[in-house]
């Protein structure tokens, strides 16, 4: 496998045309490799100007799905789009971000070469701040229960990692079919689910994602954050369909008993939620009773796709030689600010903080 055919570069777009045409211009000047596919729900499909003509340099699959009326809506979206995905790896883009190229490669390269590892991400840099976002190190325990408690405890949405494109699909299918319209459970379980099946890499030595905030959904409010978590009328759903889940998937990763599984996993996961939350009285036999509702459905898609013997490998036909790759901040900087929108001086080489949704 050629390294341009390794990963996939998934884009979910909802209106914002402006920032599209940017990081659309931004791929093509920097000589993107990587397939992108754009997965939309806008009003409008933008076949207009999303086309051949425009961006002859990229390869590139654009679907309009209709609008996102709804988070269940977007995931539906999201799942189907996994239909245009070849590759082994993806990582998932915001239209008012853009990556590091070079960044990518050596994370490509990294997960080529170890496969205990589920997915990679290196320094995330902000426009707004003199520091990175996030700082927490890498999730190396060797059991995967143990990864996922340390998950747990980080709170790190792990959306712009690169991701194992068969793994990354199950999540957005389980998001999908159990119809939650709750975007925290979502975050919540896509900073959990790669834990189950490989360890987690996570530094800050070199560039590789760009973030440009203000237009998020981290900052429109329009879902509750995890501190305020209890007070959306959605909870109490949400966390069962988490618990189901984690119970099920860790049942059948580890051939272990359902129930003891279900009662470790939501002490963790409550106590966690409820002390973020200031809660101290936690109905933890109320949220076991009713993720027992979500089982069958939630058990059968995982079997379906045989999750207990998913693989974390690919093999590149061709050698990555990194001292080719330029991963200095300041070559990259360069080349972010010479797509339009990008001034120069907003992205910084700085120190590291956590951020958390």
């Amino acid at each position: 496998m050629k390294i341009k055919d390794s990963l996939t570069v998934l884009i979910p777009l909802f209106g914002r045309e402006d920032l599209t045409k940017r990081i659309l211009h931004y791929f093509q000047e920097i000589k993107l490799p990587f397939k992108i596919v754009m997965a939309d729900g806008g009003k409008k499909p933008l076949h207009d100007w999303i086309n051949d003509k425009n961006y002859p340099d990229l390869n590139f699959q654009y679907k309009y799905y209709g609008e996102d009326i709804s988070i269940h809506h977007y995931m539906e979206k999201m799942y189907n789009s996994f239909k245009l995905i070849t590759s082994p790896l993806l990582i998932q883009v915001d239209n008012d971000d853009c990556i590091c190229k070079n960044g990518t490669i050596y994370g490509i390269n990294f997960l080529n070469k170890n496969n205990q590892y589920s997915s990679f991400r290196e320094t995330v840099m902000s426009r707004c701040r003199t520091e990175g976002m996030y700082q927490e190190g890498n999730i190396d325990l060797d059991n995967n229960i143990d990864r996922v408690n340390e998950s747990i405890i980080r709170g790190n949405c792990e959306y712009h990692n690169i991701m194992y494109t068969h793994i990354t699909k199950i999540y957005y299918e389980l998001c999908a079919k159990t119809k939650t319209n709750d975007l925290q459970l979502v975050f919540t379980f896509n900073r959990l689910w790669n834990s189950l099946f490989g360890k987690i890499w996570k530094k800050n030595t070199i560039p590789y994602y760009y973030h440009f905030p203000g237009q998020s959904v981290v900052q429109t409010g329009v879902y509750s954050k995890y501190t305020n978590w209890l007070q959306d009328e959605k909870f109490e759903d949400s966390i069962s369909i988490l618990i189901s889940i984690f119970t099920n998937a860790i049942s059948i990763l580890n051939n272990t008993n359902l129930e003891t599984n279900r009662h470790t996993f939501a002490q963790s996961v409550c106590n966690n939620i409820y002390k973020r939350n200031n809660v101290k009285k936690i109905p933890l036999n109320k949220h076991i009773k009713d993720s027992k509702k979500y089982d069958i459905l939630i058990e059968k898609t995982l079997k379906n796709n045989n999750i207990q013997n998913l693989k974390t490998y690919f093999k590149l036909d061709e050698e990555i030689n990194l001292n080719n790759l330029k991963l200095d901040y300041e070559s990259n900087e360069k080349l972010v600010t010479i797509s339009p929108g990008f001034s120069k001086g907003n992205i910084y080489n700085a120190k590291y903080s956590s951020y958390r949704r």
